[in-house]
């Protein structure tokens, strides 16, 4: 069996249509965190991820990332297209050292699943435990985008009141 993968309850094959019945593991990692980190810093989406210059590894393995909610799909014009993605709330807070993740993931059939029974729960980590790194103010500042004062926001005068 492949490395990672935990066979289900029903021997690993699916009864109805022989299909393999596996959950694998996910690992997060450099590479991983540093795709997430990119497209965050490319304005956090929606955007295809061709344009990012990734590795091939980041590039097969990005979709891994939902698998955290660290990302989604995006839909342009209406419709799903592909590599067009964006960095969730969880994703942002992640990579701000604000919030923890466990250091694996599950998934089946290319969806997030809990954990098999018999293994023990993940060790939650830090963006900064697993990269040694953390997105800081002035790592992002190039990702702000000016806010329309006639948007129901804040305007300048509100900080001095």
């Amino acid at each position: 069996m492949k490395a990672g993968a935990s066979p289900t309850s029903w021997g690993g094959r699916c009864p109805t249509c022989n299909a393999k019945m596996v959950k694998y593991r996910h690992a997060l990692s450099i590479p991983l965190l540093t795709g997430l980190r990119s497209l965050h810093r490319a304005g956090g989406g929606p955007l295809n991820i061709k344009e990012l210059g990734f590795t091939h590894y980041q590039w097969c393995n990005f979709q891994k990332l939902q698998y955290w909610g660290f990302v989604r799909k995006v839909a342009v014009d209406g419709e799903h297209r592909k590599g067009f993605w964006a960095v969730t709330e969880e994703g942002r807070a992640f990579l701000y050292g604000k919030t923890l993740a466990p250091q694996h993931a599950w998934s089946y059939r290319a969806r997030a699943c809990p954990a098999p029974e018999d293994v023990p729960p993940a060790q939650m980590v830090t963006v900064r435990g697993v990269t040694g790194w953390y997105e800081r103010p002035d790592d992002y500042s190039g990702s702000a985008r000016p806010v329309d004062p006639g948007d129901g926001g804040p305007s300048q005068g509100d900080f001095f009141r």
